[in-house]
């Protein structure tokens, strides 16, 4: 644990007078793989207007960790572990984890397959051009061209299809998923 007394301490943009910043390592077990992940806390002590101190917690982080929540539990539907499987329960969490923080980009990748699952095309290719457009993560991106790819497919858009199916080859050659359906829109 941290603690550091401060005369003026930043918060954001802001500074807060006479303020108390408190660091508190964490490990949790990350429910949807049960893997071990450290975190940090920040909380605040604050004087309100009276002088009393009062706690606060770096809402941001809290927010955050919320939103990651409301994925593993959207995944564990679309998955049926725990549960069975439920895609309109799942894709009412992806959407949650998007309105808390709308720059968790794997929330797009898995609405994607979500709607891919329920057989909305359109809806699967638009969160997949919402995941590709801010995501920098190659074996990512390759799983997305190929749910786009996938859901071109389906519409009998051969043509997009393919193309989907071409970028997620080139973002790694040895796709098996993407070799194959390329291999069938170009054979027949």
């Amino acid at each position: 644990m941290d603690i550091q007394l401060k005369d003026n301490l930043r918060i954001g943009e802001n500074s807060v007078a006479d303020g108390i910043s408190v660091q508190v390592s964490e490990t949790n077990r990350e429910l949807y793989t049960s893997e071990i992940l450290p975190s940090e806390i920040q909380y605040l002590l604050l004087p309100d207007v009276q002088g009393e101190y009062r706690i606060y917690f770096d809402q941001r982080r809290v927010l955050s960790s919320m939103a990651k929540n409301h994925i593993i539990i959207g995944a564990m539907y679309i998955d049926g572990l725990g549960k069975d499987m439920d895609l309109v329960q799942g894709i009412e969490h992806f959407h949650k984890a998007l309105e808390i923080d709308p720059t968790l980009v794997d929330a797009h990748y898995s609405l994607g397959a979500a709607y891919l699952a329920k057989k909305e095309w359109e809806h699967a290719i638009v969160e997949e051009e919402a995941y590709l457009t801010n995501s920098q993560d190659d074996e990512g991106r390759g799983e997305a061209y190929n749910i786009i790819g996938l859901a071109y497919q389906e519409m009998g858009d051969k043509a997009k299809a393919r193309e989907a199916f071409e970028q997620a080859v080139q973002l790694n050659q040895e796709n098996p998923f993407a070799l194959n359906h390329l291999n069938e829109l170009i054979n027949g």
